[in-house]
Formats: structure tokens, C-alpha cells, sequence
């Protein structure tokens, strides 16, 4: 795949609440409740986290 030019335009782009916690987040570690979240989630949607075998921080 070939990420020469990449462009995001104006308005079309998504950013994460660990990009500018200021308020009630801001005591939390990034990491562990990026993790905390992902397995509530997996967990509703019925999906085994051991079907993973990679996982992917960018």
C-alpha cells in the first residue's frame, strides 16, 4: 500500500479524546482504558479477544 500523498481534508477527520483530555479524563492512563473500553466493547458485541492475534497502537 502506498502512502505517498496522504491528504485528510478539512473536516473529515476524528480525534481521539487522549489527544486533549482536559477535564474528568485527565487522571485516567491512556493505555489502560484504551484496554478497559475494548474489552467492554468485545465483550457486548460477543466477540472473543482471543480470536486477536495482533493488535495494532498507532
Amino acid at each position: 500500500m502506498d502512502f505517498d500523498r496522504v491528504e485528510i481534508p478539512y473536516g473529515a477527520y476524528w480525534s481521539t479524546p487522549f489527544a486533549r483530555w482536559q477535564g474528568k479524563l485527565q487522571h485516567l492512563h491512556a493505555m489502560r482504558f484504551a484496554a478497559h473500553v475494548a474489552k467492554r466493547e468485545l465483550a457486548a458485541c460477543n466477540i472473543d479477544p482471543a480470536s486477536f492475534d495482533t493488535g495494532v497502537v498507532a
